[in-house]
């Protein structure tokens, strides 16, 4: 098996208005966590290869990206902008 850490995680574009494209390099059983800056959990969804997630509906400001293993260990975390 491979190890997370060495999995490349890009968040696009940032800022980002009404879609976020999340592409990791390589597929895993990781979990994607969406955190407000109050540190609240805006969302959560399986990490895939590429993903692109609606972002109309969210909130402006910033968010941090966070990638987690199995245990819910941070493996990596981005912080994007949402604008409107």
């Amino acid at each position: 098996t491979h190890s997370l850490e060495a999995s490349y995680l890009q968040v696009y574009p940032n800022p980002a208005n009404d879609q976020l494209t999340i592409q990791l390099s390589e597929s895993s059983d990781a979990l994607v966590y969406v955190v407000n800056m109050m540190g609240t959990l805006h969302r959560t969804f399986p990490a895939g290869d590429l993903q692109t997630i609606p972002t109309g509906d969210w909130p402006a400001g910033l968010y941090e990206i966070q990638l987690r293993d199995a245990t819910g260990r941070i493996v990596h975390a981005t912080r994007i902008s949402i604008v409107h």
